[in-house]
Parts: C-alpha cells; structure tokens; sequence
C-alpha cells in the first residue's frame, strides 16, 4: 500500500539574491510536479528573523520522492541553485500524521508512530463517549436522516479533533512523542 510522504527543504537565500531564489524554487516545484506521483507543493518564507525559504513537496509513495530526489533533472537545478542559495538545510521525510503532529516544530524530533497511534485512539475515544452522546442529544430535536446526522456527528467531531484537541496535545507531549 502507498501512504504519502512529504518533504521539506529549507533553503537560505544569498543575500540580495532572494528574489531569484524563489524564482528558482518556484521553477523547481514546476519540474517536480511533472514526476510521477507529485501530489503537491508549497513554498513558505519563514517569518524568523533568519531568511529561510521552505518548500514542502509531497508524492504519493517514498518510491516516487525518491526518484525525484535522484533524478538529474533535480540534481541539475540544485546545481543551478548554488548560484542563489548560500545553504541547502536538511530535509525531513513525514508520513501520515507525523507532519500535522509536529505543527511548528519541523526542525525538532518526529513523533513516535505508536505514540501517535496511541494519542489519536484515546482522544477518539474520550471524544465519541463524550461529545458524540452530547451532539445526538442535540440532534435528535430534529427530524433528520440518520446519514446526515452522522456527517454532522463526525464533523464537529474531527474538526474538535483536528483544530482544538489535537495542537494542544501535541504542544503539551510533544517530549514524549518524540522520546
């Protein structure tokens, strides 16, 4: 089975240059979105005070990132890079929830898989026993399909997840998610 795995890398600009570093960095995502597998990319600017330029790629398999990595068209413009880029900083591989759960903090540790696993179920469960019986409560004041009580069940059940329990949790363990 395929899971997706992005990469970043973190570039740092010459000074004065870096307009033509993101010139650079946005005709490299071109190249590499015609690689197979390419799903996405982004480019960010670190809002630090150290100019960094980011660029997020991600592929559908380690296989496909892979190839991109060592194809020659990528060598070739890392090359061509050189003249715009005073250091190329190392790249981190994440798959599944190892990039959400490590929000900010992409130059630390990755977190644990089983961790991760284990921290997803128990906020699963507290959440299902606890705010699904308070949302079908709710619901069931209306005349709804099943179905669409279930898609607004499980909405505001992951977006609780997603947007309020999970960055908090992940903030507070993230020492030991990454131990």
């Amino acid at each position: 089975m395929k899971e997706p795995v992005t990469t970043i890398v973190k570039n740092k600009p010459k000074i004065g240059r870096e307009r033509e570093c993101l010139d650079w960095m946005l005709y490299t995502s071109s190249k590499a979105e015609q690689f197979s597998g390419f799903i996405d990319k982004e480019i960010y600017r670190s809002a630090e005070g150290e100019k960094l330029f980011m660029t997020v790629f991600t592929f559908d398999s380690k296989e496909n990132l892979e190839a991109w990595e060592k194809s020659t068209v990528r060598n070739s413009l890392v090359e061509q890079g050189r003249e715009f880029v005073e250091s190329f900083a190392v790249k981190n591989h994440f798959t599944g929830l190892e990039l959400f759960l490590s929000g900010s903090s992409l130059g630390k540790p990755t977190p644990i898989r089983w961790k991760i696993f284990l921290l997803t179920v128990v906020v699963l469960f507290i959440l299902f026993n606890s705010l699904v019986p308070a949302i079908s409560a709710v619901l069931d004041l209306w005349p709804l399909y099943p179905q669409i009580k279930s898609l607004l069940t499980l909405t505001i059940v992951v977006g609780t997840m997603t947007f309020l329990v999970m960055p908090l949790l992940t903030r507070r363990l993230h020492s030991w998610l990454t131990r």
